[in-house]
This record gives C-alpha cells, sequence and structure tokens, in this order.
C-alpha cells in the first residue's frame, strides 16, 4: 500500500503577478498531484512517498509557494 506526503497551497494570497495555473504546473513535475481546491482557494495536493526520492530537485517550486502546509 502506498504511503502519501500531503501538501497545500494557499493560492489566494500568492505574490502580485504569480500565475497560480504555472504555479500547479511547476509542483505537477516534481511529482505533485492536485486533489482538491476548496470553496476559499486552498489547493491540496499529494505524491507518494516513494516517488518523492525519483522526483526531481523541487526547490524552485517551493520558492514560488504560499501557505505550503
Amino acid at each position: 500500500m502506498p504511503r502519501w506526503q500531503y501538501r497545500s497551497i494557499d493560492l489566494a494570497h500568492l505574490p502580485p503577478r504569480t500565475d497560480e495555473l504555472d504555479l500547479l504546473n511547476e509542483a505537477g513535475e516534481v511529482g505533485w498531484e492536485l486533489m482538491a481546491i476548496t470553496i476559499n482557494h486552498v489547493a491540496y495536493l499529494k505524491r507518494a512517498v516513494d516517488a518523492q526520492a525519483n522526483a526531481p530537485d523541487d526547490r524552485r517550486a517551493r520558492r514560488r509557494q504560499v501557505g505550503v502546509g
């Protein structure tokens, strides 16, 4: 059974001129899968813990995220 890692991104509090779709695409490139976006604009993502070891470095995507949980 896979183990999961979870993350949240507060899309309502992104810096000006930040494209939320670019941010979500960058997260997807490093193995994150969008699960849901709530009515208050919080995106919830997951990825398999095993996939984390095989994923490219996601430091660039993390720098652009606000409210990462």
